[in-house]
């Protein structure tokens, strides 16, 4: 008991402004996604049966309201205006469901996509 005390007495508490607002987001690479574990012996079980199960995750760089006339004239070469600026962050959606933003990088002869925020209350790395 002496020794939670003196734990507690020695923790760094936040600025009264921020005492109730909630933690950053995490973001981290590929390792620390494998390092990430369940908070709870519940989480863990259903980790352990859903875990392998496949999702499908899709990176959406804008849309567009077209009038169907207007795509039916399309032909090889049509360019297309987004609603997205150069720059600006793209969407990762996993089963139809926002799960986080980034930017578009080049891996090897693919395009891929660096993570820069989880959305959501998904902490990255468990705890």
């Amino acid at each position: 008991m002496t020794q939670q005390m003196a734990q507690k007495d020695t923790r760094q508490t936040a600025p009264p402004d921020r005492q109730n607002s909630p933690p950053p987001p995490e973001v981290a690479g590929p390792a620390a996604m494998d390092r990430a574990q369940p908070r709870s012996a519940l989480d863990s079980a259903a980790f352990d049966r859903l875990g392998g199960l496949e999702v499908t995750a899709t990176v959406e760089l804008g849309s567009a309201r077209l009038l169907l006339r207007e795509v039916a004239g399309f032909a090889p070469g049509t360019a297309v205006r987004l609603d997205r600026l150069v720059g600006e962050p793209v969407d990762l959606t996993v089963n139809g469901r926002l799960f986080g933003r980034g930017d578009v990088v080049i891996v090897g002869d693919h395009l891929g996509l660096r993570l820069t925020e989880l959305v959501g209350d998904r902490p990255l790395g468990g705890s």
